[in-house]
């Protein structure tokens, strides 16, 4: 029997979770960190629970739109709605599809599903004793929070106090590898593309890989699969997905890369092409929505660039100077960073306080003198 655990780091400007089956990273979660709350809430993301208020019915389409206070709005199907929808009704939601910026949030009216009896007691007391519009969180502690993302598992967990460093080195550079559009593995090369439905997955041989035809070609395609599985759920890639596998000719060939598939998805059946089409839950937002956003500069008519958040890029900083704090406990140390990552930590004394705290005054935080630089740096002094 497979074990599960959920890795625990209560970091300085965060709270991380790094879900792992068989000692394999197969998921990320990333919250505020203790004691940040009423620090401002990044955008609504998938399973996020919202009570909100239908203001505009909308019989052509099929539902109404809800309003979700500061959040915007979003828009419920009457097919998922749960109960009828009436124009200034309350009503209690799970965001089903997040917003890529241009079209609403896609909402359920199914908010239970996926919780645990108590977490829903909770979100149903939340409701009874207000009526204000905005987000609801039945969840205490980051674990619970994580668990929710993972419902199903059954997890040991690993908290701060249990293990001298949760957040390793080895998680880290799986987390930056999952974060890029082309990633190399053995001999093959996965190139992702999300869409705002899902993601095209391109699966080719590296160039200097020689797999020969035949049953030598099916042993790539089962290599390739099996790392594509995992790496799916680290992105927390969710919706339809095609992934475009080198072509098989062969009937039973064929048949053995749709079993293949089953661990992406509900599949239908690979084509000759090598083609495959899988749908897979949304349990939240996928990695790449949490650490970036569509590049303001990006033409209207083209496809959106994205870049990473000022807020991610900070908090990958501190991330990095809090681990090599732990990992030299005597060393004196240097983040050098861009002028926007400086000042966005400065505005927030109480991350460098927290690591003052746990490790001591022995670092700063200081802009880099090179021209352009969008990354930081830690320096040994």
């Amino acid at each position: 029997m497979s074990r599960s655990v959920l890795l625990i780091d209560a970091g300085a400007a965060e709270t991380r979770v790094a879900r792992t089956i068989d000692g394999v990273v197969r998921g990320f979660w990333f919250g505020a960190a203790e004691g940040d709350g009423a620090e401002a809430s990044p955008p609504l993301g998938v399973g996020d629970i919202v009570t909100g208020r239908v203001v505009d019915l909308a019989p052509a389409l099929g539902g109404a739109f809800i309003d979700l206070g500061a959040d915007g709005r979003g828009f419920l199907t009457a097919k998922r709605a749960q109960t009828k929808l009436v124009e200034g009704a309350p009503i209690v939601v799970r965001v089903r599809r997040d917003s890529d910026g241009r079209k609403a949030v896609e909402l359920d009216g199914d908010w239970r599903a996926g919780l645990c009896d108590e977490a829903r007691r909770r979100v149903e007391a939340a409701v009874r004793v207000t009526e204000r519009i905005g987000r609801i969180d039945p969840f205490d502690t980051a674990a619970e929070r994580a668990l929710r993302v993972w419902p199903d598992d059954r997890a040991d967990i690993v908290g701060p106090g249990q293990a001298d460093v949760a957040w390793t080195d080895e998680i880290e550079a799986t987390l930056e590898a999952s974060l890029q559009r082309a990633l190399r593995a053995g001999d093959a090369v996965f190139t992702f593309d999300e869409t705002e439905v899902g993601a095209m997955v391109d699966v080719d041989r590296t160039a200097d890989a020689r797999v020969a035809r035949g049953r030598g070609e099916l042993a790539f395609i089962e290599t390739a699969a099996a790392f594509l599985a995992a790496e799916l759920d680290r992105r927390a890639i969710g919706g339809i997905v095609g992934v475009d596998f080198p072509a098989i000719s062969e009937a039973e060939e064929r048949k053995r890369l749709s079993r293949l598939a089953r661990t992406f998805g509900r599949v239908e059946d690979a084509g000759r092409d090598g083609f495959v089409r899988v749908t897979r839950p949304r349990r939240h937002r996928s990695l790449l929505a949490c650490a970036t956003e569509i590049a303001p500069d990006a033409p209207e008519t083209a496809r959106p660039g994205r870049q990473f958040t000022l807020d991610w890029r900070a908090k990958a900083a501190l991330r990095a100077l809090e681990m090599r704090l732990r990992r030299r406990p005597s060393a004196r140390l240097e983040l050098r960073a861009p002028e926007e990552i400086v000042s966005y930590i400065e505005d927030r004394p109480h991350w460098a306080d927290r690591l003052v705290a746990r490790f001591g005054a022995r670092f700063d935080v200081v802009q880099t003198e090179r021209k352009g630089e969008a990354r930081h740096d830690i320096v040994e002094l």
